[in-house]
Parts: structure tokens; sequence; C-alpha cells
């Protein structure tokens, strides 16, 4: 019995060892995983803080904590030269809390303004250009080198992916036209006629997101065509949308269509690997320039003239452009492949609609270059 005691004692004193053991491991622990997410929080700070300063360099930080699940960040931020607005100073600093958890990060970062394309009007994304005869009233952007352009994108799971298109698509052939203010290109050539700047590009631009989905759902603003692939001697003032077939020709004649048009194209459809639909054009009005600013949007479709008289205001976003002289578009344009034979075209750009894309268009803003000059963590 006096040995069972015994036995039985040293067990108890063993229990209570390990229990101790086990409760000191699960504190620190504990800690640990913390000061993880208080680390987490505030490398999630730095993020925040470039993303502000990108907008605007005066950003001074987050006016209290930010909640981001059960952590949290505080950012301070103070610009150290203001000299040259294309390139600034700025320090940030980013605390992490995490219930007791704290972390500090400091950087400085040397920031390079973006690329300045915000007035830019006409889009070209494409190096195999011929147009003749033409004024642009307008900024222009021209990949006219491979690696211009980062193309958009749906990958299978449904999310926005870039990439870049090395591939050379085509020789630039611009005759007897002229712009009246900056070419945004990769080349030194010039391509223009008057007296225009011009801007040599370092790094690629992203192509314009697209998902024109919505534009299926029942709206007063908006007439569903489907199955019709003419139309002509019509006025409508809401938005027509259009669904065609792979292949198939949507013909417009003498038609007012001031609320523009859409033909839908399903959001995974890979643009550049040329049009999937065709749109025909003559004798017609399409948009006006008032909200919700849609032209002719059809990021899938290859458009063509069939006469005179063709005026488009908006938002316009075309996949190639073949045949098409003598129209007058007031707005914005993006056109992804080939322009071939476009003569005698005038364009202006118009700045609300370019300051805001229609439903279902996402401009991927030019974002700044952020340079580390500094930094330094410490735990608190």
């Amino acid at each position: 019995m006096i040995l069972t005691l015994i036995l039985t004692m040293s067990l108890a004193v063993l229990a209570l060892s390990s229990h101790s053991s086990v409760e000191s491991k699960i504190s620190v622990q504990r800690n640990e995983s913390s000061a993880l997410r208080a680390s987490l929080a505030a490398q999630a700070g730095l993020e925040h803080a470039k993303k502000m300063l990108s907008k605007n360099y005066y950003w001074e930080g987050t006016e209290d904590w930010v909640a981001i699940g059960n952590s949290r960040f505080n950012v301070v931020s103070e610009m150290l030269n203001d000299d040259d607005m294309q390139m600034v100073h700025v320090r940030v600093v980013s605390e992490g809390s995490s219930g007791h958890g704290k972390h500090m990060l400091a950087m400085e970062y040397q920031i390079k303004d973006g690329d300045g394309l915000e007035d830019v009007g006409c889009y070209l994304l494409s190096s195999n250009i011929d147009l003749d005869k033409c004024h642009l009233n307008t900024d222009i952007f021209l990949a006219d080198q491979p690696g211009a352009t980062y193309d958009y994108r749906m990958d299978s799971e449904g999310n926005l992916i870039w990439t870049l298109n090395e591939t050379d698509l085509g020789p630039t052939a611009i005759f007897n036209t002229s712009i009246n203010h900056t070419s945004f290109q990769y080349s030194d050539d010039n391509y223009f006629k008057g007296n225009y700047d011009r801007t040599t590009m370092e790094s690629p631009f992203y192509m314009p997101a697209w998902n024109l989905d919505s534009y299926l759902a029942p709206s007063n603003d908006r007439i569903l065509l489907t199955g019709i692939t003419e139309i002509q001697n019509i006025n409508f003032n809401k938005t027509v949308v259009v669904r065609l077939n792979p292949g198939e020709t949507f013909n417009v004649f003498n038609c007012n269509l001031l609320g523009g048009v859409v033909i839908y194209v399903e959001p995974d459809y890979d643009v550049r690997i040329g049009a999937r639909n065709f749109v025909t054009l003559d004798k017609s009005v399409i948009g006006n320039a008032a909200n919700p600013h849609v032209g002719l949007i059809a990021p899938a479709s290859e458009i063509q003239g069939g006469g005179q008289n063709i005026n488009i205001h908006g938002y316009c976003f075309w996949n190639s452009i073949n045949d098409l002289d003598n129209v007058h578009l007031n707005g914005a344009l993006i056109v992804v492949n080939e322009i071939f034979d476009m003569d005698n075209f005038n364009f202006q750009s118009h700045i609300a609609t370019l300051r805001n894309p229609p439903e279902g268009i996402e401009m991927r803003e030019s974002t700044s270059e952020f340079t580390v000059v500094g930094g330094g963590e410490s735990l608190l």
C-alpha cells in the first residue's frame, strides 16, 4: 500500500508538471500567433499606404485603426520633399496589432508618377494600322512595338488576368493624319502631321477589362435583340443590346440609336484571337454625350463601313476596323486588333466620357512606381 501511494503521488506530480508544460507551450504559441497576425496587419497597412499614395502624394495616413478580421493597422505618412512632383520622397510607418501582439514597419519610398494616360481618348492596341486623311483631336496611345500591352483575359475561375503580349502585331502605316495633342508610343517614329508632342513609353499598358453580362439583365433602359441581324429606319433612345451567334453580322442602316449599342460577347472570350462578329454601319447616329456614355461597345466585333453619314457619340470598344470611312466619333475609342483601310476619320475626345466609362468596362489605373529607399521593423 505504501508503494502504491508513493507511485500514485509520483504520477500526480508528473501529470501536474506535464499540464504546466502544455499550458506554457500553448501560451507561447498563442503569443507567436498574435505576433504573426500583427506582422501581417502591418504589411497590409503598407500596401494600403501605397494604394493611397499613388492617388495622392499628400495623404497623411489613416485617421484611425483599420480592422482586417481580428487584426488591425494604423498608418502615418509624411512627405519628405515635394520639389519635383514627378518624383517625391515619402516616409510611411505602419503599426499592426492583434491580441497581445504588435508589430511596426517603417518604409521610405521614392515615388515616380504614373504614365500620364488619363486624358488619352484613342487607344490603338495593335501596330497593324492603316490610317489615311484622318484627324484626331485627342491624346493617342499607340502600341507600335512588341511588349507594349498587357492583354486582358478571364481565367477558368473567373479571375481577371493580364499577360504581356510580345508578338509583332504588324506594320504601322499612318498617312496624312494629324493630331492636336500627344502621341504616347514606344518608338521614336513620327507618325502624324501637325504640331504635337510625343512621349516615349517604357512600361506596358494594361488593356481594359470588360464584362457585358449586366447588359443582359432586364431593364427599362435597354432593349435586348436576340436572333436579329439587321435593323433599319429605327429610332431608339434606349441602349440596344444585341446577341449574335459566332460569325454573324449585325447591319445598321439609317437608324438613330441614341442610347448606344452593345454587341454582347461572353466575358471569357479572348479578344486577341480576332473578331467573333461583324457590325456594318451606314447613315446612322449611335449614342449621345450624356450618361451612361455608351457609344458602340463591341470588344469582339469588327466594325465595317457601308456608306456615309456615320456619327457615333460615347465610349467605343472595338475588336478591329475594316474599311470604315467618313466617320465622326465624339467620345473615347479602344481598338484591340488591326485597323485596315480607315480614311477620313474624325475623332474628338470627350472628357466626361473618358472619366466615366460605362458599365461593364474597367480601365486599370496606371500605377505609380515605388522604389524603397530604406526601411526597418521593430517588435513593440
